[in-house]
């Protein structure tokens, strides 16, 4: 009998799918957490900013460290030993950003590792709806909730879909087949009717029986019916799928393998049902 797939007790494997069954409490809390401080970087933080604090912080000690050194004339046992002691300190928060990135790239769960410049296939889109359903303070949410997906998971595309079927919001690559010809210039309407067709088409196929579903690579994919699935760049190998009940679906789609951890997908859960109350 072949070894499913699915990592983690949460996950059940069921015809080429991870049927995710809903996060622990804990994992839920923690999910919850790091959306609330992805939720400050949007409204109010950078993440250049963010690596440039520590560095800047760096430079200063380590110029004040050399400014005390010089002007202290005799310099005793005990001062070389504070300035060593500073001179590490400095050192740490230069190398802090790096070593940063570094960890997130080796763990998935700790955020985005390094995307892939261009996705065969595929098309760049961004395109939030601007209709009478959807308020501003909507559109807004709806903004963070693809930008944080983006920016610390592993997905290169998420896609909020309706329960009629249309897009609600739409961020990264898109498979051109879906696109029809359109592209990021053209009306939002008509580009989020698009790609609404088509991840509902995705969220109907792998998210059968209205449960999350998870395929974590490009077998799981095919054994799904993902070759047809229009919205699936050809460079794309794993595709997450979050129902928000009749209000409809969080499509979430990476290049990578096996790209979504368990708290990754836990964190996905909160995401999607931030934005069922909404819709």
């Amino acid at each position: 009998m072949r070894p499913s797939r699915c990592a983690g007790p949460e996950t059940t494997h069921t015809g080429g799918a991870c049927a995710t069954s809903p996060p622990h409490p804990p994992a839920a809390r923690s999910a919850q957490e790091e959306a609330d401080i992805t939720a400050f970087r949007f409204t109010l933080g950078n993440e250049d900013w963010d690596n440039a604090v520590p560095r800047v912080v760096g430079v200063l000690a380590g110029a004040a460290l050399v400014a005390n050194h010089v002007s202290a004339g005799n310099v005793s046992p005990a001062q070389e030993t504070s300035e060593a002691i500073g001179a590490v300190l400095a050192a740490l928060c230069l190398a802090m950003p790096s070593v940063e990135k570094v960890v997130r790239d080796a763990d998935p769960g700790r955020g985005r590792k390094e995307l892939s410049q261009s996705i065969e296939g595929s098309a760049q889109i961004f395109k939030i709806a601007d209709d009478g359903a959807v308020t501003d303070s909507l559109r807004t949410d709806l903004a963070w909730a693809c930008f944080s997906l983006l920016k610390s998971t592993n997905a290169c595309t998420a896609v909020v879909v309706r329960g009629d079927g249309s897009a609600a919001a739409c961020r990264g690559a898109v498979g051109e087949e879906a696109l029809g010809g359109l592209t990021q210039g053209s009306g939002d309407g008509e580009v989020l009717a698009a790609v609404g067709r088509a991840a509902a088409e995705v969220a109907r196929g792998a998210a059968r029986g209205g449960e999350a579903a998870y395929l974590p690579d490009r077998l799981a994919v095919g054994a799904a019916g993902g070759g047809k699935w229009a919205l699936v760049p050809r460079g794309c190998n794993a595709v997450l799928v979050v129902p928000m009940g009749p209000q409809g679906w969080l499509v979430l789609l990476s290049e990578q393998e096996r790209a979504f951890s368990t708290k990754e997908r836990a964190w996905a859960d909160a995401v999607a049902r931030k934005l069922q109350a909404q819709l």
